[in-house]
């Protein structure tokens, strides 16, 4: 099986306005069933050669050689391409080889019909109407046919022409104001209007330009672009010396304006212009008009292109074809009148290196021949979003050199600069392009800016494990040289040199969190601030005058050890100094404060209780020292007294060296007492002493819970 083969002698017959019955005659053979398809492509217009694609009419079956194509526009232009196709493919394309149109039937309605009364005539009215739309004329509209009734009084209306009023629709009317506006010796302006009744649609105007023994010297088609119908029209002129074509916008409704040029001086000229539709050239509208002489209509002329503020001298002649006379001078130059300045030249703006709040706007003066007067000062406009800015720029000599001026702008924004040269009238604007004001680093801010000196140094809210600062929130998010999109508070050991400042806020995020810089073993420095913790807490409030110091605690975040990944303001070691610095960042960088500080953290309870554990031991061991010098009283001095009594010298002069007496003291005076108040008084003072440092470990204990508990809660505080 093989692609069928197209038919053969394809051909059309017009039925009707509506209906084309197409012919063909079909391939000598096809394999399988066959199905012929017929496309049918509709012209653009009336008078369009264009065609679009409109429809597919099907037939199905080998031996047919015929359909009826219906549904057609009346007197249309259309084509037709018949093809043939099988289960094993499509043959190529036959077309049609002739444009067929449909016959002609009954116009649609008439468009705007529009009566209008004449002014100063009472029997006469304009009837002013348009053509039926392009696709329901069906055929070349030949007339019209005007019907009018007139009601007298009560009665029944009189029809005043039976048969109605057959108006020619073949030819527009005249056109409408047609005069000259503009004359030299060479070349005349003249302008007018489309015709009342244009009894169609304008396509455009012939003018005709005759001189004074007749002959056509020129012929110009004015031809619309923009009109209702796109049609076009050709007129011969082969009598005419010149024959052009121009084009213009929208005749149908405004005036049209035509230079003729190439014309002699002191000449007259008979011009004719008639209007062309749809249907016809129009009636054609004379005027009559002389050109200058040598471009001067009399002894007084006006000239005009001169240069605005400039100095002339004059001088004039009498010409006829044999030569000139002698030039008269005049005595004195003549210097026009000042106007509106032209733009300024060169206009840049341009960024000031190192500098992210300031610009370079420079500019050269007018041109010489477009000043129109002495530049006396320039205005310069500067707009960010929608606001607008004026300032006077008054140069010693505003027009000797290029002039520079530095502006004053914010970082991340975007600027439109406007000047004006100024004479005695406000010059015309020179507007540069939009220019963006890129951000820079943030300005270094030194420590003593940031940390108030000693106002940072909150060390009486030190615990162990944490410390607390104080610092200006207002001097780190200064937003100089562009907007502060990060900071916050590095803690690192004193011990520890300072890193270099993060290049961007992803270097930033970057740094160590608590759990990296643990398990580094506290190397470096690490991140005691949370994302936009400075950011949110200056939109959440703003510092009253005099307390723009913010405390912030370092170190009270617990759990630390399940965040490794995460932001976490972890536990500080005990008995540490350390040292902070301040970074803020900008979209083009960041910059830091040197390291600060020497906050140390408390030692820890156990630490504190040592000097309490000694005093303890301290006391046990005087306390032992009493019970054996008691033990020694009970067991030999008071066995060696009652010895004495009965002659025993030597063991009481022992009892006395023990106790570190000499023997002529009194044993009262020794023990304050007798030997049982002696031992309870020493005894009870001991646990006294024992009770009392007891007491003032438990009491410093208490307090610090306490300082901390009040401590955490001005934490959550300061975060909200």
């Amino acid at each position: 099986m093989t692609v069928p083969s197209p038919p053969k002698d394809f051909w059309a017959s017009v039925n009707s306005s509506s209906s084309v019955t197409l012919f063909w005659t079909h391939a000598d053979h096809q394999d399988g069933p066959t199905t012929y398809y017929i496309t049918v492509w509709e012209a653009a217009n009336l008078h369009s050669d264009m065609f679009g694609e409109n429809k597919i009419v099907s037939v199905s079956g080998f031996y047919n050689t015929s359909v009826v194509v219906g549904d057609l526009r009346s007197y249309w232009k259309y084509n037709f391409c018949i093809t043939a196709a099988t289960p094993c493919g499509n043959s190529s394309v036959l077309s049609l080889n002739e444009t067929i149109r449909t016959n002609e039937s009954a116009p649609g309605k008439v468009e705007n019909l529009h009566i209008e009364q004449i002014k100063d005539n009472f029997t006469f009215v304009a009837v002013i109407f348009s053509c039926p739309n392009e696709t329901e004329r069906h055929g070349d509209i030949k007339y019209y046919t005007l019907s009018y009734e007139a009601q007298v009084g009560n009665h029944s209306n009189v029809t005043e022409n039976p048969t109605g009023l057959n108006i020619s629709a073949e030819q527009p009317g005249n056109v409408s104001d047609f005069t000259s506006t503009s004359i030299n010796s060479t070349s005349i302006r003249l302008s007018f209007k489309p015709p009342r009744y244009p009894n169609g649609y304008i396509l455009g105007y012939v003018l005709y330009v005759h001189a004074e023994d007749g002959e056509c010297q020129q012929a110009v088609c004015i031809i619309c672009t923009d009109c209702k119908s796109h049609a076009t029209f050709r007129v011969k002129h082969d009598k005419c010396r010149l024959s052009r074509n121009v084009t213009v916008r929208t005749i149908e409704t405004s005036p049209t304006n035509y230079d003729v040029t190439s014309l002699q001086s002191y000449t007259n000229y008979t011009f004719t212009v008639a209007a062309v539709n749809n249907f016809s050239i129009g009636i054609n509208t004379a005027l009559v008009v002389q050109t200058d002489i040598d471009g001067y209509p009399s002894s007084k002329t006006t000239i005009n292109g001169l240069l605005s503020s400039w100095r002339y001298m004059f001088s004039i002649m009498a010409n006829t074809s044999k030569g000139a006379s002698r030039p008269i001078m005049f005595g004195s130059s003549i210097t026009t009148q000042e106007s509106q300045p032209c733009e300024v030249q060169n206009l840049k703006v341009s960024s000031i290196p190192d500098n992210f709040t300031a610009v370079n706007l420079t500019w050269d003066c007018p041109k010489e021949t477009e000043r129109n007067g002495f530049i006396r000062n320039y205005t310069v406009q500067c707009s960010d979003s929608g606001a607008m800015f004026d300032g006077h720029y008054e140069p010693e000599d505003p027009c000797d050199k290029t002039h520079s001026v530095i502006l004053p702008v914010r970082p991340e924004h975007d600027y439109t600069f406007t000047v004006y040269a100024n004479a005695m009238y406000r010059g015309k604007p020179k507007q540069s392009e939009v220019f963006h004001v890129t951000s820079g680093k943030p300005l270094k801010k030194d420590t003593a800016e940031i940390f108030k000196s000693m106002a940072a140094q909150t060390s009486d809210a030190a615990t162990d494990t944490s410390f607390v600062i104080s610092f200006d929130p207002k001097t780190l998010l200064d937003g100089t040289n562009g907007n502060i999109i990060e900071a916050g508070i590095l803690v690192m050991k004193k011990s520890e040199t300072q890193q270099t400042d993060p290049e961007s806020v992803t270097e930033w995020d970057a740094w160590k969190n608590w759990y990296k810089w643990k398990n580094s073993g506290y190397k470096g420095s690490y991140r005691s601030t949370p994302e936009h913790y400075l950011l949110q807490a200056r939109r959440r409030r703003s510092a009253s005058p005099g307390e723009r110091l913010t405390s912030y605690s370092v170190g009270v975040d617990e759990n630390c050890e399940s965040e490794k990944d995460q932001f976490c303001n972890g536990p500080l070691e005990p008995d540490t100094t350390y040292m902070v610095v301040a970074v803020s960042c900008t979209s083009a960088g960041c910059t830091s404060t040197e390291p600060f500080g020497n906050f140390k953290t408390k030692r820890t309870a156990l630490d504190d209780a040592a000097p309490w554990t000694i005093a303890f031991g301290v006391t046990t061991a005087l306390l032992l020292c009493v019970i054996i010098i008691l033990v020694i009283y009970f067991k030999v001095v008071q066995p060696a007294k009652t010895k004495r009594s009965r002659g025993g010298a030597p063991a009481a002069e022992l009892s006395l060296r023990g106790t570190g007496q000499s023997e002529d003291t009194p044993y009262d005076e020794v023990a304050g007492g007798s030997t049982s108040d002696y031992h309870n008084t020493h005894v009870n003072r001991c646990y006294e002493n024992e009770d009392t440092k007891n007491q003032h470990t438990y009491e410093s204990l208490a307090n610090q819970v306490k300082d901390n508990d009040m401590h955490l809660y001005e934490t959550v505080q300061v975060r909200l």
